[in-house]
């Protein structure tokens, strides 16, 4: 823990345009037309880097869509320019597919990054069929296909989303990222591997983790049917989904998707919408404290509407048929407009050409235009992740390998000194619930981060949402449970952010003004601290729809995933089951958080980044997010249907790839088992680990945080968390505030070492 005071050297300011992305004069060349380098290199150059990408410019609208912002120069054998690009470079993007004399040129600044589809120094990989299929064959996502699927007896199949490029994508933006700000710090370059299998084990981390004798309240009632019982009706299947996490259908025939998590007052909000919630109390509807045990609770097996899945049979009965008799009166816009008004989440289900034609998509950013010089006039999906200074991408631009003269300042950087973590010395104040929030601090622990995580003193949420769902991010961080809403609370918060150089968020443009915690406010206590919101939908403009809620499954269907695999004959659904948007976008705005702080570095004044549950939804489904004026909108294939990206067939339990080479279709329960480490292995290598100590009382199972390896520069090893709040004292008195002080902020409900009626890390 530091001390109050920061006590370090930020890097000497040189003249740099404030008005410029963070990233602006970093040379970067990119080889490989793969969607996983083409992803980092447009991320970048979204950041404000120049990036040449060495090539041909094909004239196809994917490509112009992967390719804007960027140089194309068709060096080819012209071995002086590849050398002369090399010597200049502070990234290289696809290392691996680029000469090594090329990469042998590079100066000891730069940064190398690879992003092969399985870790190449790892021996249990070696001869793995390189293609995208097999990745996600191998790492379970064709096999495992949610719930609702294994009910209906449904076996494997093609998922027509580059998942595993898309997560490789975003680890491998943020490990540039990282890399630059140590290179701040230190003077030194790093080779970098991101494999698209390591990358899509942590992006799909909430699906493997596994708690012994985990308590019956928090398993969904689509696990507890035994396998001899499959299939079961779909009828049946319907009636085991969460009533208050699921598709309805309009007046007008339009599905609109509902996702109301355990949370006391937007259940309570949702259900007096609807009309049931006196109805129901009247009627005896639990609602016992989820952070009780529930051998306390009035009727364990009744259970409470507020700790769903605990909740009778009858009780969901009576809640699904009631919404789906009420919704079906209205049309889809005024459900829309109701739950925007009453701060819910929900969406209407439509396709992903819908959402990029929408008002909403285009005021926010999220659907930019522009015209290629060889594809035409163009509109498709905006950046990952941006900052408070951001500009409309660009066309990209061919040049000749002689017309390469860099534009932009050198970075100054200092004279080498030691290896260390990138991100050694930086504080982070973690505001953040659910997955997607708190992803951002946690991705930021392996590169040295100190995380403190900060909860409020009472929770609404249902311990599923707040301790289930934090096992994977958790890790690592310091906690303690502040008021916010208090005088007392903010005081105390403003005083820790003093010394810190990154507050992350999750929520709305409205909710952080209420706290105090936009940019213009912290910059009076702390002028360089970068402030990083993860939001629903908001864009890189602010629009209104940058205050509507919003989850995972909400923006699968606003953006048209849950549209394009709809089950034939039943209502739309979310796919897989834990984070496929969350915690990409966790990790995209990570990628902006320290992006935010390299230019805070630069200029010494910070600046407020973010990034959406609507741009990480993009970036899953990137190649079906254009249109064009000469070929109109981009294939969209309906169904568990092959694609460009994941050419290939399933055939007796394999995975087949266009080549033909075999891949055995892996279950998530048998890579426990195959990749299971002890806990003194290599915390950084590809698999599980079994946390025979955590808080929770039980022997936990987790993924280690694998998907980024470096050369040079250490990873830290992260340790268990702490049970809610428990850190509070602790850490006030590390930042210097007296007992005296800290007394006053239990006794006035500012700050607590635990929430009420919390006696144990999970509650059973």
């Amino acid at each position: 823990m530091k001390s109050n005071e920061k006590g370090k050297v930020r890097p000497e300011i040189r003249p740099y345009n404030a008005a410029a992305g963070p990233l602006a004069g970093l040379r970067v060349i990119q080889f490989g037309g793969d969607l996983a380098p083409q992803m980092v290199g447009l991320a970048l150059s979204d950041l404000g880097a120049d990036v040449v990408r060495c090539g041909t410019a094909a004239d196809d609208p994917l490509s112009a869509v992967l390719d804007r912002g960027k140089r194309i120069a068709a060096i080819g054998s012209d071995m002086a320019a590849l050398y002369r690009l090399a010597g200049s470079a502070d990234v290289l993007i696809g290392a691996d597919q680029a000469p090594l004399a090329i990469t042998a040129a590079l100066p000891p600044t730069a940064l190398a990054l690879s992003l092969p589809a399985f870790p190449t120094n790892d021996p249990r990989f070696v001869n793995r069929d390189a293609h995208e299929g097999s990745v996600l064959a191998a790492a379970g996502v064709l096999a495992e296909r949610g719930p609702s699927n294994r009910l209906r007896g449904l076996g494997p199949a093609i998922v027509p989303m580059p998942i595993a490029s898309a997560y490789a994508a975003a680890f491998g933006t943020l490990a540039v990222t990282a890399g630059v700000f140590g290179r701040q710090q230190t003077g030194r370059g790093d080779s970098i591997e991101v494999s698209l299998f390591a990358a899509l084990m942590e992006g799909f981390s909430y699906n493997h983790f596994k708690i012994t004798d985990l308590p019956q309240r928090y398993i969904d009632p689509r696990n507890s049917v035994d396998t001899v019982d499959l299939p079961v009706p779909e009828s049946r299947v319907q009636e085991l989904i969460d009533p208050m996490y699921r598709a309805f259908l309009c007046a007008d025939d339009v599905w609109f998707y509902i996702a109301t998590p355990p949370h006391r007052g937007i259940i309570e909000r949702m259900l007096r919408l609807f009309g049931l919630w006196e109805g129901l109390l009247s009627d005896g509807l639990p609602t016992d404290n989820p952070y009780l045990s529930t051998r306390v609770w009035k009727d364990p097996l009744e259970g409470s509407i507020f700790a769903y899945p605990q909740l009778a049979p009858h009780w969901r009965d009576r809640v699904r048929t009631g919404i789906e008799r009420v919704v079906r009166t209205q049309p889809v816009a005024y459900w829309e407009e109701q739950f925007a008004a009453h701060g819910l989440c929900g969406s209407r289900v439509q396709s992903s050409a819908d959402w990029l034609a929408s008002s909403q998509a285009r005021s926010a950013g999220h659907a930019i235009e522009f015209v290629d010089p060889l594809a035409g006039r163009m509109t498709c999906a905006g950046p990952f992740m941006w900052t408070d200074r951001y500009e409309a991408p660009k066309p990209r631009e061919v040049v000749r390998a002689t017309e390469l003269a860099w534009r932009g300042e050198a970075w100054g950087l200092p004279q080498v000194k030691e290896t260390k973590p990138f991100l050694s010395g930086v504080r982070v104040l973690d505001l953040c619930n659910v997955i997607a929030g708190p992803t951002v601090a946690g991705c930021l622990t392996r590169f040295g981060a100190e995380v403190i995580k900060i909860d409020p003193t009472r929770q609404a949420f249902d311990p599923s949402i707040t301790v289930l769902l934090s096992l994977q991010s958790a890790r690592g961080k310091e906690s303690i449970l502040l008021d916010l809403s208090t005088d007392e609370g903010k005081a105390i918060f403003a005083r820790i952010a003093a010394s810190a150089d990154l507050v992350t968020f999750n929520g709305t443009r409205s909710q952080m003004v209420e706290l105090g915690l936009t940019i213009d406010n912290l910059a009076r206590y702390n002028p360089a601290i970068t402030v990083a919101q993860v939001s629903a939908f908001g864009g890189p403009l602010n629009a209104p729809v940058g205050d509507l809620k919003g989850v995972d499954e909400v923006l699968q269907a606003a953006t048209g995933v849950m549209h394009r695999l709809k089950p034939s004959d039943a209502p739309p659904e979310e796919y897989a089951h834990y984070g496929t948007i969350d915690v990409a976008t966790g990790v995209w705005g990570a990628v902006a958080a320290v992006a935010g702080m390299v230019a805070a570095n630069r200029t010494g004044s910070g600046r407020q980044v973010g990034t959406s549950l609507a741009a990480g939804a993009a970036a899953v489904q990137i190649p079906y997010l254009w249109s064009s004026q000469a070929m109109g909108q981009a294939p969209d294939p309906l169904g568990t249907t092959a694609n460009a990206a994941l050419a290939g067939k399933i055939d007796a339990g394999m995975y087949v790839s266009p080549s033909g080479n075999r891949e055995p279709l892996a279950r998530y329960a048998d890579l426990r088992s195959r990749f299971a480490l002890a806990e003194t292995d290599d915390a950084h290598k590809v698999g599980f680990v079994r946390h025979a100590d955590h808080p929770a009382g039980t022997t936990v199972e987790l993924v280690t945080q694998c998907a980024i390896r470096c050369e040079e520069a250490p990873l830290v090893t992260v340790g268990n968390p702490h049970k809610y709040g428990s850190r509070t004292r602790a850490v006030l008195e590390q930042f210097g505030f007296s007992p005296r002080e800290i007394d006053s902020a239990f006794s006035s409900g500012a700050a607590a070492e635990s929430w009420p009626g919390n006696d144990h890390y999970l509650p059973d």
